[in-house]
């Protein structure tokens, strides 16, 4: 080979690289549990929120929840922390208490079977 003879060019390299298999199924990863989190966690913040705003408008009310999730797992964490996660089924309030704001809030309660409220004599 001759000194003055060009190298041949060398190929361009594809400048954005492409990502590697094992990111593409993190990532997946990732996104699946986030959207099974917000599945789950927004309708028990949704009804917690609810709850709260329920009780701060009327102490007096009275909720009825139904347990939900297995007895062992109840067992094992507590009554009280798995309580978030029941069903509300039936609630009575004082209209006078609670405002129509208050109100929009049973809305939020989509297991409620019987929401009672005293009518004034």
């Amino acid at each position: 080979m001759v000194a003055s003879d060009p190298l041949p060019p060398e190929p361009r390299r594809f400048s954005i690289r492409l990502p590697r298999p094992f990111w593409l199924g993190m990532a997946t990863v990732v996104l699946v549990v986030v959207a099974a989190g917000l599945r789950i966690g927004v309708p028990i913040y949704r009804q917690q929120a609810a709850v709260r705003e329920i009780e701060r408008a009327d102490p007096k009310s009275y909720i009825l929840r139904r347990p939900r999730g297995p007895t062992w797992l109840r067992d094992w964490v507590g009554e009280e922390r798995m309580e978030p996660f029941d069903d509300v089924v039936t609630l009575s309030i004082d209209t006078k208490a609670n405002t129509d704001a208050t109100l929009r809030q049973v809305n939020w309660l989509t297991s409620l079977e019987s929401c009672t409220s005293p009518v004034p004599m």
